[in-house]
């Protein structure tokens, strides 16, 4: 299921281009500044969550409130928990939660600063399932197997990476057990 929706990744390359806000020219959306070379977006967004953090505790300034570096969706499906402070535990709960165009607006008070690509949307549990094994379809099983890119932590090391979401995940998620 989720090989068809990616079907435009196997589309010709005039047919994946899009508009570049800041040149108004064509781009190819792996393009990175040199060509051949793929680069994934590093930009902050402010995806509704409702924190008071982000980059404004670098930048000071009130609008990047909330605005978190965007990662890449290679491997999504096995690097849970989601965002920037593990509150979701699945892939389900984090579209959902762009559905509702972000907790703050699930709340009835929606973020100033949350991006303009936030704004919810419909979407049935059928269409989850396809979304979710679209996302799965993005998993590079070659790169998780490479012993290269393994954790270098030895087992049991307090700096062994994780895949486990914590039992609180956020404090405000406790209340709504």
């Amino acid at each position: 299921r989720g090989a068809a929706l990616a079907g435009w990744l196997r589309a010709p390359p005039a047919r994946r281009r899009h508009r570049n806000r800041d040149t108004n020219r064509n781009v190819h959306p792996l393009s990175g500044p040199n060509p051949g070379e793929r680069s994934a977006e590093t930009a902050f967004h402010n995806t509704g969550l409702g924190a008071a953090d982000g980059v404004a505790e670098f930048t000071l300034r009130a609008r990047d409130r909330g605005r978190f570096r965007t990662p890449s969706l290679r491997n999504v499906a096995v690097t849970a928990p989601y965002m920037h402070d593990g509150r979701f535990a699945t892939l389900e709960q984090v579209i959902r939660h762009y559905a509702a165009g972000g907790e703050a607006a699930r709340n009835g008070t929606p973020d100033p600063n949350r991006d303009a690509l936030i704004v919810g949307f419909q979407i049935s549990a059928t269409e989850i399932a396809d979304l979710i094994a679209f996302l799965d379809s993005l998993t590079d099983e070659t790169f998780l197997a490479n012993p290269v890119f393994a954790d270098p932590w030895p087992e049991g090391h307090p700096a062994r990476s994780r895949r486990v979401a914590p039992e609180s995940l956020h404090p405000h998620e406790r209340n709504r057990k």
